[in-house]
């Protein structure tokens, strides 16, 4: 996923994989999964390499970010992992 602001700022989420692959059966442990991310902005850029997100946590994500735009419900998501959070703000312009 590939998200530009109005001003080049960016961020750039990639699954990389599961934590742990070899974990099936696990109700935690099987779902977490790798995310690589590269963000750019006024305050700098970085990379990140977490397990920061579940799978269904991921699902919440792309449903999130479909309804954001047309005023979806929730302002904000939060995931188990407190390393990772999007929040939906608006401007005037």
């Amino acid at each position: 996923m590939r998200l530009v602001g109005r001003e080049e700022e960016e961020l750039h989420l990639e699954v990389q994989g599961y934590q742990f692959p070899g974990i099936e059966d696990d109700e935690w442990d099987s779902e977490w999964l790798i995310i690589a991310g590269q963000v750019s902005c006024t305050r700098g850029r970085w990379k990140f390499r977490e397990p920061c997100l579940c799978t269904f946590e991921l699902q919440a994500l792309a449903a999130w970010l479909r309804d954001v735009r047309v005023g979806g419900p929730e302002r904000e998501l939060c995931f188990t992992e407190p390393n990772l959070r999007f929040e939906h703000v608006e401007t005037s312009d």
